[in-house]
């Protein structure tokens, strides 16, 4: 049993604690590159930076035998939580700002990959 808890740790929970410490690391960056273009390009990489934590967080999640809709539940639960220490931490950084939008952002960017796991799960079903 114990030799499972620490196969499922280092195999499913240790990508998603270094997936996390990188989007802080990216944080701590003073005065990052601008975005070229529009707004909705950073928007845009703030979708796809969540929504691989998403994926991360419900296959970490999914090890432990929930139910599909738990899993749901708790990685959309676990994004946002990330989401919204992310941008409070930025305000710490100087020349980094904490954006309620970027924390939407990254909420939309956890659940369309859930809705993307739950197509697959439900394929996968029939």
């Amino acid at each position: 049993m114990r030799s499972e808890r620490r196969r499922i740790w280092r195999s499913h929970w240790l990508p998603v604690a270094l997936y996390v410490a990188l989007i802080f690391s990216l944080s701590s960056i003073r005065r990052p590159p601008p975005t070229p273009g529009l707004l909705a390009e950073d928007k845009l990489l703030h979708l796809i930076e969540y929504g691989g934590l998403g994926l991360l967080l419900a296959r970490a999640v999914w090890a432990h035998g929930l139910r599909r809709d738990l899993t749901i539940l708790f990685t959309v639960a676990g994004g946002s939580l990330v989401a919204s220490l992310d941008e409070l931490y930025q305000l710490t950084v100087p020349g980094r700002v904490g954006d309620l939008v970027d924390v939407v952002a990254d909420v939309v960017g956890v659940v369309l990959a859930m809705l993307g796991y739950a197509l697959l799960a439900r394929r996968e079903r029939s």
